[in-house]
């Protein structure tokens, strides 16, 4: 019991300090800890055997918020003085998660509409991309629109949450509510954290519910389309293409981040 509660905190923790790479989503690392289904199966069900699984997610929570405290600092460092080589680290890492996917398709063999799914994946990702930044800013007055748009912010920060590959900073930003979230969360206003909380919790037990009734019917269109949010995704990581010798630790990092996520699944 002792170890299940560990590992749990540990996985937790590992996604917690991962979320903080950009580019790199809490969802997509799941997946790669094979606890994505898991996850979502116990967000949707949640009045189901209630109290365990209210313990499970506290463990998980626990353990990501124990990551961004603690490993906060030591990576920002480490990714700001290695950014461009780290970038291939994670890459291979981001890529190692597709693989995943397309078997938990269980694809009987690829098809011309496996790959359109996959293709749609991809294109909603470069689509929220082309949004201009800051077009939806609202008011900070503590009117009925401003509590309108914090519940609207929380519902797609939930939906970002929850699907690989969809950047939560990025469609904050489209909203023009990075800045005042930010504000908020580091003076403690409570009048903004508490409805987009709640607005959050909402958000998050809908596309739960959604996602995972369309895991079960379609899973093979479900996962093809997550597979091509996480391939798009690659573009908020990668920098450039490297020049002269930095080609050779570029593409050991890209292989060692592909392969160390490769075994870690096959050990799962």
């Amino acid at each position: 019991m002792k170890k299940t509660y560990i590992k749990d905190f540990f996985m937790g923790l590992v996604i917690g300090a991962v979320m903080l790479v950009p580019g790199v989503s809490g969802g997509t690392t799941a997946i790669i800890l094979g606890i994505y289904d898991k996850l979502i199966d116990t967000i949707s069900n949640i009045t189901v055997h209630t109290l365990k699984k209210v313990l499970y997610l506290a463990r998980i929570a626990l353990g990501g918020v124990a990551g961004i405290i603690l490993l906060a600092k030591p990576l920002f460092l480490i990714v700001d003085k290695y950014n461009f080589i780290c970038s291939f680290l994670f890459m291979g890492i981001v890529l190692a998660s597709v693989p995943i996917l397309i078997k938990k398709a269980r694809l009987p063999k690829l098809s011309i509409k496996a790959v359109l799914f996959c293709l749609i994946g991809a294109a909603i990702v470069f689509a929220i991309d082309l949004l201009p930044q800051g077009q939806m800013t609202w008011g900070s007055t503590n009117s009925i629109f401003s509590y309108l748009a914090i519940f609207i912010t929380g519902i797609i920060t939930a939906v970002a949450l929850v699907l690989p590959g969809i950047s939560v900073s990025y469609m904050l930003l489209v909203m023009g509510m990075y800045t005042k979230t930010l504000e908020a969360i580091s003076s403690f206003n409570l009048l903004f954290l508490i409805p987009l909380a709640v607005s959050v919790l909402v958000g998050v037990l809908l596309t739960t519910k959604l996602l995972e009734k369309a895991m079960k019917k379609y899973a093979a269109e479900t996962f093809m389309l997550i597979a091509g949010f996480v391939i798009a995704s690659i573009k908020n990581v990668f920098i450039a293409f490297p020049q002269g010798l930095a080609w050779i630790p570029a593409i050991l990092l890209f292989a060692g981040g592909f392969l160390a996520v490769y075994f870690f699944e096959q050990l799962l």
